[in-house]
């Protein structure tokens, strides 16, 4: 705890007991939580981690996207795939799929295994990451994606050649 002493100085419990002693009043602020952030990964450095054996993959993007470019085969690295709609697309139309953590709650994922997360471009499934760091997962954001964003990465699953289906 951080304590702020009225004439400016700030100590970590450095002289609290003094200043009280002397009637002092003291404010004790509480120290904010620890976050935990989603770790950031590029396709590349995916293929060469040792510890994705018995982990899950699951890819966020729509149903259309899948059949047009295909999908990460996970399975080649050892990891329970799975593909579940963040968001889905009814003709130029884009909505949240209302269904989504439900579906994701249906497959019963161990907490004690990492999760990565892909989507086209890395921005779905940052956000679906994120949801799940909160609900206690360790989570993994695949950043450039399935195809890449051009603008930022140069590379991607697809553009580095990593199995599909």
């Amino acid at each position: 705890m951080q304590t702020i002493c009225p004439r400016g100085g700030i100590g970590r419990h450095k002289g609290l007991k003094i200043l009280a002693a002397c009637g002092v009043p003291v404010r004790v602020r509480p120290r904010a939580p620890k976050l935990k952030m989603v770790k950031q990964i590029t396709a590349l450095e995916f293929k060469e981690l040792p510890f994705k054996q018995g982990c899950y993959l699951i890819d966020v993007r729509t149903p259309e996207e899948w059949k047009t470019t295909g999908k990460p085969d996970g399975e080649a690295f050892g990891l329970s795939t799975y593909f579940v709609s963040y968001q889905l697309q009814k003709n130029d139309t884009v909505s949240l799929n209302p269904k989504f953590l439900f579906e994701m709650d249906e497959l019963n994922l161990d907490k004690n295994k990492k999760i990565f997360f892909i989507c086209a471009s890395g921005i779905r499934s940052q956000i679906v990451a994120d949801i799940f760091e909160k609900k206690g997962f360790e989570t993994y954001n695949i950043s450039d994606g399935f195809l890449r964003s051009s603008k930022v990465y140069a590379s991607s699953w697809l553009a580095d050649k990593l199995p599909i289906k």
